[in-house]
């Protein structure tokens, strides 16, 4: 928040988009100073929204798209046609694949996915995980490796 007060100060018209992974940041924000004088024209939290990020671009910028939106990852659900059967990737490789997902940072996952097929090769849950992060569809990768710990750590205690 102090750069983007800073930034104003040197140029009014600058549209600043603020992305935080701390929802309660902007509430901090705005009991310590004057909402009305906010320095960003947007906040948005994590995990973003493709839609909502680019409607906050479009909005900020006065632009009319000419292309149609990329399909979400095929249109799948999650868990639409998954087989519950036991992932080759391992709790903590899953739960970093998660709190990248948590963050939006989709370079970060899918470095770690390209590890994991080097290792492992293109099983449905490596191939499912990197086409949610090639489309930044971080909710479903976020319900995905919920689910994929949860079938790991219930097969490990049984």
């Amino acid at each position: 928040l102090e750069l983007a007060m800073t930034i104003q100060r040197r140029d009014s018209r600058a549209k600043i988009i603020m992305i935080s992974a701390d929802a309660t940041e902007k509430e901090r924000y705005i009991a310590q100073f004057d909402p009305a004088a906010q320095p960003y024209y947007a906040y948005l939290t994590k995990p973003i929204k493709e839609a909502l990020l680019l409607e906050v671009v479009q909005n900020s910028l006065q632009l009319s798209w000419t292309h149609e939106p990329s399909a979400k990852a095929a249109h799948l659900e999650p868990l639409e046609g998954f087989q519950s059967e036991t992932t080759r990737l391992s709790i903590e490789t899953l739960s970093k694949v998660k709190n990248m997902a948590m963050l939006g940072y989709a370079d970060g996952v899918l470095r770690m996915i390209d590890k994991a097929t080097s290792i492992y090769g293109n099983q449905p849950e490596i191939y499912r995980i990197r086409d949610f992060a090639e489309h930044s569809d971080f909710n479903n990768l976020i319900i995905l490796t919920n689910y994929l710990i949860q079938s790991k750590s219930g097969s490990q205690n049984e």
